[in-house]
């Protein structure tokens, strides 16, 4: 910012770009297919108007999923869609949980976060006991968030709680407020 310009004069919020596994792949292929489509600047052009991209990757951007070629050639077409590596290991670990929720005949969006989190732990030091420690999900609220997100489950603990508050509501208001005997025209006639 210049000492001419004005303290409101802002430049504008840096624009991000993450491409899809899939779309990587395409670039690694579009780099393949033409040898001379090695060059970045090209790739960067070809990725900005193939992909719709507000602005183009950088070449260093370009050179790092080059380098990734051949982990991303191996992927399944149905990871195509994430923008990061699965890890192998907190898969099996999601798979593990949600098969023990599975077999104890519980559906994972009708338990509250903090159940969630406490069965969870459990599973994984009954199933992963030689786990280390850095593998260890973090299970924490957003642990829980994230983990319904990647298994198109809600949370309900919001509607449960809601629902038992709308419970005690009604029955200490029908047992708190007596039945009304006198009407409140014999009220006012008392008081004197």
């Amino acid at each position: 910012m210049t000492p001419e310009q004005p303290k409101s004069v802002r430049r504008a919020k840096r624009v991000y770009i993450r491409l899809t596994l899939g779309q990587k792949v395409m670039l690694c292929q579009k780099a393949r297919e033409q040898p001379q489509s090695r060059d970045l600047e090209a790739l960067r052009v070809w990725a900005t108007e193939m992909f719709n991209l507000p602005k183009r990757p950088s070449e260093r951007s370009i050179y790092n999923i080059l380098q990734q070629e051949d982990k991303l050639l191996k992927l399944p077409t149905s990871a195509y869609e994430y923008k990061k590596f699965a890890d192998p290991v907190l898969e099996e670990l999601d798979q593990a949980i949600v098969a023990g929720f599975d077999a104890m005949g519980e559906d994972v969006s009708s338990i509250t976060d903090t159940r969630l989190i406490h069965r969870s732990k459990f599973f994984i030091e009954a199933k992963f006991p030689d786990l280390p420690p850095e593998k260890m999900p973090g299970f924490s609220k957003g642990w829980a968030y994230r983990f319904r997100q990647r298994h198109a489950t809600r949370c309900l603990a919001k509607q449960i709680e809601a629902l038992n508050e709308r419970i005690n509501e009604d029955t200490t208001c029908s047992s708190s407020v007596p039945a009304q005997t006198s009407t409140p025209a014999s009220k006012h006639a008392n008081r004197s």
